[in-house]
């Protein structure tokens, strides 16, 4: 992993450098401006409108929610878009978004259908053939951002903080995404290793479903949908959907691998089914 993050850090420096003769001259700035502006742009890209983004992210989850494995997967994706996303920005690599669009929607398929396949069976944990995968699929999700990005347009002369910020708040969106998530699955990993209560999780759970579930309809309305660019119910229903899951393998933890197979591997096809729809859709629709 060293040699390949001092290679992209190479990379990275050296398109910078080149990029700097390309750009189109303005009065210099210290890039605080920049900053300060791209990176909640690059949060708010991620977190909540970034749903292809943040689906990835649960699929590494729910392959092996252990620190090492989780960190190698996201060093691995963070390396990879972020590569992407500068080289095609500074204009060093380009891919038409017809096919990026597709791409990204079959890695959500890869990662979900995986773990499907996977979750419970592999004993030797996570392979070097799935760490390059998803690599190469983090490639697309990087051409993706600098799609966003460049709809969004630079500022003449701060386009490199302006990128910097950007991408220092997808990483932070990111990192969002998974406190989130492993937060609401913590309690019940607990209680899958022998470490938690079983009634209380069940409590835990049920009164995180009643509640995500009655703060869709309730919460729903123009504003919450122009603040967050969805309806309530599409982001609460779904966490409704994952408390279940997770009181369900609280409740059959004398099961082996009960989380496993009753809370990853569920979340990971609806993950799977989800991509595939979208493949269709950018592909046939």
């Amino acid at each position: 992993m060293k040699p390949l993050l001092l290679t992209v850090c190479a990379i990275l420096l050296a398109s910078a450098a080149a990029a700097q003769e390309g750009i189109a001259t303005s009065p210099a700035s210290d890039g605080t401006e920049a900053l300060n502006i791209y990176v909640p742009l690059g949060f708010d890209h991620i977190l909540p409108q970034g749903l292809d983004h943040i689906l990835f992210i649960l699929g590494l989850l729910f392959f092996r929610a252990r620190l090492a494995p989780l960190g190698r997967q996201i060093a691995a994706f963070t390396i990879a878009h972020s590569l992407a996303l500068w080289l095609s920005v500074l204009g060093l690599w380009s891919v038409p978004v017809q096919i990026a669009g597709p791409v990204i929607a079959v890695s959500i398929v890869y990662v979900g259908l995986d773990n499907v396949l996977s979750a419970g069976n592999r004993s030797e944990g996570l392979g070097t053939p799935r760490l390059l995968m998803i690599f190469g699929f983090g490639l697309a999700h990087g051409l993706g951002l600098a799609a966003a990005l460049m709809a969004i347009g630079l500022p003449p002369g701060d386009e490199i903080a302006a990128l910097t910020g950007f991408n220092i708040g997808v990483e932070f969106g990111q990192l969002a995404v998974l406190a989130l998530a492993f937060g609401l699955v913590w309690y019940a990993l607990k209680v899958d290793r022998g470490e938690g209560d079983v009634t209380k999780a069940q409590f835990l759970y049920v009164l995180l479903v009643i509640g995500f579930a009655a703060l869709g309809p309730l919460l729903d309305g123009p504003m919450f949908r122009d603040a967050m660019g969805a309806p309530a119910p599409m982001i609460f229903w779904p966490l409704a959907g994952l408390a279940a899951l997770c009181a369900i393998s609280a409740t059959l933890v004398d099961q082996l691998g009960a989380y496993r197979r009753f809370t990853a591997r569920p979340a990971s096809a609806v993950i799977a089914l989800i991509g595939a729809w979208w493949f269709i859709e950018r592909t046939f629709l």
